[in-house]
């Protein structure tokens, strides 16, 4: 049986956040990434086409970058990218809290530079 998710808020600078709950009712995928992984990278790309072709339908794709240097490295992710969704940042204890309390079924995919683990 499906139950809320708990909140979540991800900045897109500029003092604004876009939260979880603005698209109640729609099924939303939430990407935590980083913005310099490749697979990261390939995954907005894979997302940017569900969002087209889903969002009529009611897909909401949001994406959060989780390292570090997130908001410097952001505005050039995005001109690169060009998601059709928001994609913001957090640091990575927002994104554990909230994944502790995943509302259904969740896949992630964390690359570091010397090795790869998938859950």
């Amino acid at each position: 049986m499906p139950r809320q998710s708990p909140e979540l808020a991800i900045n897109l600078g500029g003092g604004k956040q876009v939260l979880l709950s603005q698209y109640q009712g729609k099924v939303v995928v939430v990407a935590f990434i980083l913005t310099w992984c490749p697979h990261c990278q390939k995954t907005i790309g894979y997302l940017s086409k569900d969002q087209t072709t889903y969002g009529p339908r009611g897909l909401q794709v949001l994406a959060s970058a989780i390292e570090d240097i997130a908001r410097t490295n952001l505005p050039a992710f995005i001109r690169q990218f060009n998601p059709p969704f928001p994609v913001g940042f957090d640091n990575q204890t927002v994104a554990i809290d909230w994944l502790e309390h995943p509302p259904m079924l969740i896949r992630t995919c964390r690359s570091w530079r010397s090795s790869t683990a998938r859950a």
